[in-house]
C-alpha cells in the first residue's frame, strides 16, 4: 500500500494502481523508492515534491516525477528518497567535532531536524572533527562507520546497531528460491575480491514455507549453485524488493559492509577517502589535508591554495602560528634554529620603518631604506648611528670619524703606558689648525695658528718646577690689559708692585728723560791732535751711553715702570 502523506504527515490519498513500487536500501548507504502510477486526475495529481510517502512503514520524500503518455495510457513515474536524505539540505558551514557516545553526538548533530536516536547497541567514545562545510546526513553517515555500526531507519528515528540482520539459516539455492546468480572476481588490486547479485523468490510469501524462508537486509544467508561452484555463507548487504509483490526480489550479498562487494576493503587499505578521520585526520575539497588534536587546541591545514598552516590554542582561541606559502615564504611566530643556515634572500623584521633588514646592503633598522637607515653597518663594516652608549669594552681601528658632538663621562686616553708621540688635532671651516701633541721626549705642546686664550673666573695657576724655568715668548706679553716688550724675560706681578730682572719690588717712580746734547764740541788748538781725537772718541761714546739709556728709561715707561 502506498500513501501520500501532506508535509504534516497527514494522509491524502491512497494510491491504486501502482506499478512496480521498488524499494532499495543499503546497509549504510542508499534507501530509496521508485513507482509508477496512472493519471487519474484525482488521486495522482496528489504525487508533487511537497508531499511524501509512506511504503512499508517508511517515509520517503518525492524528489522527482515526470508525467507522459504512452499506448497504454496516461501514466505518472516518482523517484522518492527516505526523509532521512532530508538531512542533507541541514549545512553545517564551519564542519562538525564533537566527542562522546553515539547516542549523544546524534542528539546533538539532531538538534532542530525533527529526527530522534532510537536504539544504540553501541556504547564506545569517539571524536568526529569534519573541518569543512559538510551536512547532517553525511556526518551521520561518517559517525556509523567511525562507530563500526550500522544504521537503521524507521521514518524519524534513527537507530544505531552492532549489526543489522540476523542468521536466520536461509538458503538460496539453485532449483529451491534461488532464480539467478551472478558472481564477479576482481583481481586487478592484486587480492581477489568477489562478490554476488541474487535474484532469489521469497519463499517466506507462499504458505508451504512461512517464516522458515524469511530474510531481511543484513542477514546471513547460504548461496549453493554447484554448476558455478558457488558455495559461500556470507551477508545481505542491499535489498531490492517490490513493496506489493515480493515473490522475486533482488539482493547483494557479501562479506563487506557498507559498499558495493569487497572492492572497499582494498580502497580503505591503499587510499583516503574523503573527508574520512583518520586519527583526527581528513581530506577535503576545501581545506584539503586537516590534521585537528582531538580536544581542538591545535590543527595543522595543507593545501595547494594557501600551502601550510599551523594552528595553536593557548587560551584564547586557535591562531595561525606557523604559515609557509606556495611560493616559500614563511611566517611564524618564533624560530628556534638549532644549526647552522644560510640565507639567500634577506631578513626582515617588523614593517614600513619600524623595521630590522638584513640583506645586501648589509644590516639595519628604523628605515626601509639602508642609505636613510639611523643605524647601518655596511658589508665593509662602515657603521652609521644616530646615537651610541657604550657602558664598557673598547673599541679598536685604525681611524674613527665622528661628524657630531662627542660627550664623555670621565677620562679620555690616547695611547698607553710607553707610547708617545700622539696627538689630538683640532680642525674648523676657516682652515685653522690646532692640536695638542705628547712627543716623544715627553713634552706637551699646544699649537695653534690663531690666538690661545686660557679664561677662568678664578685663579689661574702656571706652575713650574722648583728649578724649572717658565718661558713665555711672543712679541709682547700682556697681563691685565697691560703689555711687556718680549725682552723683559721673567715677570712677576705681585698686587701694585713689579720686579724687573730679579730686584726687589720698589715704588713707581716718575723720571725725566735726559735732554738731548745738539751742541758740538771740539778741543781748543793748545791740545795736540791726538788729544783731540781721543777726546773726540770719548765723547762720541758718552753720547751713545747717553742715547741707550733714553732708550732704557723710554720702553721701561712704555711698559708702566716708570712716569715720564
Amino acid at each position: 500500500m502506498i500513501k501520500v502523506l501532506n508535509s504534516a504527515n497527514e494522509t491524502q490519498c491512497i494510491l491504486e494502481n501502482i506499478i512496480n513500487p521498488i524499494i532499495t536500501e543499503e546497509i549504510n548507504r542508499e534507501f530509496i523508492l521508485s513507482f509508477t502510477t496512472v493519471i487519474d486526475g484525482d488521486k495522482s495529481d496528489n504525487v508533487i515534491e511537497t508531499n511524501k510517502i509512506e511504503a512499508d512503514g517508511n517515509y520517503f520524500n518525492i524528489v522527482y516525477y515526470k508525467k507522459q503518455r504512452t499506448a497504454d495510457g496516461l501514466f505518472i513515474s516518482a523517484n522518492c528518497e527516505h526523509v532521512s536524505y532530508s538531512l542533507i539540505n541541514e549545512a553545517l558551514t564551519a564542519g562538525f567535532t564533537a566527542t562522546g557516545q553515539f547516542s549523544a553526538i546524534a542528539t546533538t548533530l539532531f538538534s532542530g531536524t525533527g529526527f530522534t536516536v532510537g536504539t544504540v547497541e553501541i556504547t564506545a567514545s569517539e571524536t568526529i572533527s569534519i573541518n569543512e562545510a559538510t551536512n547532517k546526513r553525511y556526518v551521520l553517515m561518517q559517525l556509523a562507520e567511525l562507530f563500526s555500526g550500522e544504521l537503521k531507519f524507521d521514518k524519524y528515528e534513527v537507530s544505531l546497531l552492532t549489526r543489522r540482520g540476523a542468521d536466520r539459516g536461509v538458503q538460496f539455492r539453485y532449483r529451491k528460491n534461488l532464480l539467478g546468480v551472478t558472481k564477479t572476481v576482481d583481481n586487478r588490486t592484486g587480492t581477489p575480491v568477489i562478490s554476488y547479485e541474487v535474484d532469489v523468490a521469497e519463499l517466506d510469501q507462499l504458505r508451504a514455507y512461512g517464516d522458515s524462508e524469511h530474510y531481511e537486509l543484513g542477514d546471513t544467508v547460504l548461496v549453493y549453485d554447484t554448476d558455478l561452484d558457488i558455495n559461500v555463507s556470507t551477508r545481505i548487504v542491499k535489498y531490492v524488493y517490490d513493496v506489493e509483490d515480493r515473490t522475486n526480489s533482488e539482493v547483494t550479498i557479501s562479506t563487506l559492509v557498507p559498499d558495493f562487494a569487497d572492492t572497499i576493503s582494498t580502497l580503505q587499505k591503499t587510499t583516503v577517502v574523503k573527508d574520512r578521520i583518520y586519527n583526527g585526520c581528513s581530506i577535503g575539497p576545501e581545506d584539503g589535508f586537516v590534521a585537528e588534536r582531538s580536544d581542538s587546541k591545535a590543527k595543522t591545514i595543507m593545501n595547494a591554495t594557501e600551502g601550510i598552516s599551523i594552528y595553536g590554542d593557548t587560551g584564547g582561541g586557535l591562531t595561525r602560528n606557523f604559515y609557509v606559502d606556495i611560493n616559500g615564504v614563511i611566517q611564524a611566530k618564533d624560530i628556534n634554529i638549532s644549526s647552522s643556515g644560510t640565507f639567500g634572500g634577506s631578513i626582515t623584521i617588523g614593517s614600513g620603518n619600524n623595521v630590522f633588514k638584513a640583506d645586501s646592503n648589509g644590516i639595519y633598522l628604523g628605515n626601509a631604506t639602508f642609505a636613510s637607515a639611523p643605524f647601518r653597518v655596511t658589508m665593509t663594516g662602515a657603521v652609521t648611528a644616530s646615537n651610541l652608549n657604550m657602558t664598557g669594552g673598547s673599541i679598536t681601528a685604525g681611524q674613527i670619524t665622528v661628524t657630531s658632538d662627542v660627550t664623555v663621562g670621565n677620562t679620555i686616553y690616547v695611547g698607553s703606558a710607553g707610547a708617545y708621540n700622539k696627538n689630538i688635532v683640532f680642525f674648523n671651516s676657516g682652515g685653522d689648525i690646532a692640536a695638542i701633541n705628547l712627543s716623544s721626549s715627553g713634552t706637551l705642546g699646544v699649537l695653534n695658528t690663531a690666538d690661545i686664550i686660557i679664561a677662568s673666573d678664578d685663579d689661574i695657576d702656571i706652575i713650574a718646577g722648583s728649578s724649572s724655568v717658565l718661558g713665555l715668548q711672543g712679541l709682547f706679553i700682556s697681563l691685565q690689559s697691560t703689555s711687556f716688550n718680549a725682552f723683559c724675560t721673567s715677570i712677576k706681578l705681585d698686587c701694585d708692585y713689579w720686579s724687573v730682572f730679579g730686584v726687589e719690588p720698589y715704588e713707581r717712580q716718575t723720571v725725566t728723560l735726559l735732554g738731548s746734547k745738539t751742541t758740538v764740541e771740539t778741543a781748543g788748538a793748545s791740545y795736540t791732535s791726538n788729544e783731540q781725537d781721543m777726546l773726540n772718541h770719548l765723547k762720541a761714546d758718552v753720547q751713545s751711553l747717553y742715547d741707550k739709556v733714553n732708550g732704557i728709561m723710554t720702553r721701561l715707561s712704555y711698559h708702566g715702570i716708570f712716569n715720564i
